[in-house]
């Protein structure tokens, strides 16, 4: 989710709660102030768990009806640890923490992320009263409550992380070249990454385009960009540097989606063009796709990093510093 769709969702969420709307329906927790973390672990936490998961929205320095009072978002670097402190394992992860304009005051939006659930809490961490280390609780959010979860309740946050698969990243190549045979035509930027993706059990896994995101980010924003358009093809196809050959014979697209029907391998393939200066890869790049697949809570979130490499002939070009050594690589 985009910087600017938080603060639209921030703001909506305001608005709602001024006209009596319910919060809790649209995952979003308001607080006046920066709350205690062993208070917000368990209430937050239920809401993450509660998510199946959908981002949870936490919104500091408004009240339940929708009145601003205002926050500081440095206090959340030193909250956040302390929140983390009392989860047993993992925590829910903040994507994004950032100041929203309210009128003449500014309050802090702290995206979560959910995928990751169940999140289980200590108590001797949230209650003063509990001496038991060992003692754990998946809380569970319910309109304003928080309680312990059902089993129903588990077994549908079990059910849904099963239908994600395993991806393992092969290789990834970005690259610049000039877009037309005008310089003032600007740049078309290409990015392929090769990944293997296993399911989990023999049902069919489908993949949607439009639930899927890209970004790149580097240390030259003039030069590369930050958003793009998502693009994704079955690995049967013509590749950078490779003959035609057929990688897979259990999974097969369409412009929509790629449907997945055994283990094997798959080209991502993503496309951006704009009238940006051609840039010199001096400095390696970050790369993180986001994928989604139908009926399934969890999102796979890959991390990759490229670093310069030979041009061949383009205006700049970027490769995977960790190749697999037996998985297929780009020339």
């Amino acid at each position: 989710m985009q910087k600017q769709e938080i603060e639209v969702r921030t703001l909506k969420a305001i608005e709602n709660a001024r006209q009596g709307g319910q919060a809790e329906h649209s995952f979003v927790e308001f607080k006046s102030k920066w709350p205690r973390p062993q208070d917000a672990a368990r209430s937050i936490g239920g809401l993450c768990n509660a998510a199946f998961g959908e981002p949870v929205l936490l919104v500091v320095g408004v009240d339940d009806g929708g009145t601003v009072i205002g926050a500081a978002n440095e206090e959340g670097s030193a909250w956040k640890p302390a929140f983390d402190a009392c989860f047993d394992g993992v925590p829910p992860t903040v994507l994004s923490s950032l100041n929203v304009s309210v009128g003449d005051r500014q309050v802090v939006a702290v995206l979560f992320e959910t995928d990751r659930s169940p999140y289980l809490v200590r108590r001797s961490a949230i209650d003063e009263r509990c001496n038991d280390s060992k003692l754990l609780e998946v809380p569970w959010r319910e309109l304003q409550t928080t309680r312990s979860a059902r089993r129903e309740e588990l077994l549908r946050l079990l059910h849904l992380h099963s239908a994600a698969p395993t991806v393992q990243v092969l290789d990834a190549e970005l690259v610049a070249s000039q877009n037309g045979k005008r310089a003032d035509h600007g740049v078309a930027w290409h990015l392929a990454v090769f990944l293997y993706v296993t399911p989990r059990s023999r049902d069919r896994v489908v993949i949607p385009f439009h639930e899927c995101e890209l970004e790149v980010a580097g240390d030259e924003p003039d030069g590369v960009p930050t958003t793009w358009r998502f693009i994704m093809e079955p690995d049967h196809l013509e590749v950078i540097g490779a003959p035609t050959i057929e990688y897979s014979r259990s999974m097969w697209g369409t412009p929509t989606e790629l449907v997945i029907d055994g283990p094997g391998c798959c080209l991502i393939s993503a496309e951006s063009r704009g009238m940006m200066p051609p840039v010199q890869p001096v400095s390696p790049v970050r790369v993180t796709a986001t994928l989604r697949f139908v009926r399934s809570a969890r999102a796979e979130r890959i991390g990759i990093v490229l670093a310069p490499g030979p041009e061949l002939g383009q205006l700049a070009r970027w490769i995977c510093t960790e190749p697999h050594p037996r998985g297929h690589r780009f020339g």
